[in-house]
């Protein structure tokens, strides 16, 4: 007996499937965002870290000789910074702006400078006030923090950026800041990229083993259903094998090219020969009675010779104490080629029955 498919077995194996697909997605959905969120700090780390690298280039005592006003126009220091901030702005690709900014009365931004070409749409000149600081920001300013804020959305765009302070030698005070902007969708693709990876391969492992499952389900169904088959199959065989013997019922094959013969137990007990592995044909000529030997194998060879589909003859079989009469019933198969290769059938006795 094998085991059978049966309604609550189903619903426990798609109750299984279901439990197995949604732990599946939950840890990659926790794995996404666990990566989205590693990437995101990375990023943030690194861009913090060449903010602080540009505040390095800044001598403090430049921005002490600047103003913060138009007057800074006029000022060498100012064209040199400036410069310098074109280079960074160049050197950093993903970069929008790069700024020098200070603090007036303690709650005011305003710019010193910018990496924008002069007339430029997005130029600050010396003094602009900058009257969109992030919460904190001033706080952080006040106490020489670096940071990184964003996405944010300002009167410029939407950015992620990243300050770091300037320190006056002296006093130990924070003079000026300088930040860098880059424009938050370029920022965050790195970070969508890294969530788009983790999802496809979480979809991917997902899809593949709801696949397996379903496929080794498939497999148990069909090897199940070939085992009852072949059970089947096997009950039947043997109830011809015994319906074959209560009826004398025999089966042989003749090899035509070597005259070999192949016979079941039955056939060798309706022929009377004893149970030798590999009879030949002339063996079973012999056990038939001389007046029909050439009988059979007369029609035999016709058979042979015309390849037909089914032949029938009685004879008899003769023997010491056997002597019975048999019905032969046969056809002739033919090999790939064309030729002979087998006549097979079946021999019974018919002894009890009326003659053909």
């Amino acid at each position: 007996m094998y085991p059978r498919n049966t309604p609550a077995t189903n619903r426990g194996f798609i109750a299984a499937v279901i439990l197995i697909t949604i732990t599946i997605a939950a840890i990659g959905i926790y794995a996404t965002f666990k990566v989205g969120a590693t990437v995101q700090e990375r990023q943030e780390e690194k861009l913090l870290l060449r903010a602080k690298n540009a505040a390095i280039l800044i001598n403090s005592s430049e921005i002490a000789q600047l103003s913060g006003n138009d007057s800074d126009l006029a000022h060498p220091v100012y064209f040199d910074l400036k410069e310098k901030m074109a280079k960074l702005k160049k050197t950093n690709s993903d970069a929008r702006f790069f700024y020098l900014m200070g603090l007036r009365d303690d709650s005011q931004f305003f710019f010193f400078l910018d990496s924008e070409e002069p007339g430029s749409a997005d130029y600050s000149a010396p003094g602009d006030p900058f009257n969109e600081p992030e919460p904190g920001e001033i706080e952080d300013f006040k106490n020489g923090n670096a940071r990184v804020q964003g996405p944010y959305t300002d009167s410029w765009g939407t950015w992620v950026s990243a300050s770091a302070p300037i320190i006056d030698e002296t006093t130990g005070a924070t003079i000026a800041t300088i930040g860098i902007d880059i424009d938050a969708q370029e920022f965050q693709a790195g970070v969508r990229n890294a969530k788009l990876l983790v999802g496809g391969i979480t979809l991917f492992l997902a899809l593949f083993l709801l696949y397996l499952i379903l496929y080794i389900k498939k497999s148990h169904e069909l090897i199940s259903a070939i085992r009852r088959e072949s059970d089947e199959m096997s009950a039947s065989y043997s109830y011809l094998k015994e319906a074959e013997t209560i009826a004398e019922l025999g089966r042989f094959s003749l090899n035509t090219s070597n005259g070999m013969m192949d016979l079941d137990e039955s056939a060798f007990d309706v022929l009377g020969i004893p149970k030798v592995s590999k009879p030949d044909y002339e063996l079973v000529l012999s056990r038939i009675d001389s007046t029909d030997r050439e009988k059979v194998k007369k029609v035999i060879a016709e058979a042979v010779a015309r390849g037909l589909d089914s032949f029938k003859i009685n004879f008899k079989v003769v023997g010491d104490p056997l002597s019975k009469t048999v019905l032969m019933a046969g056809t002739v198969r033919g090999s790939q080629n064309g030729k002979t290769a087998r006549v097979v059938g079946t021999i019974q006795d018919i002894s009890g029955q009326a003659s053909s």
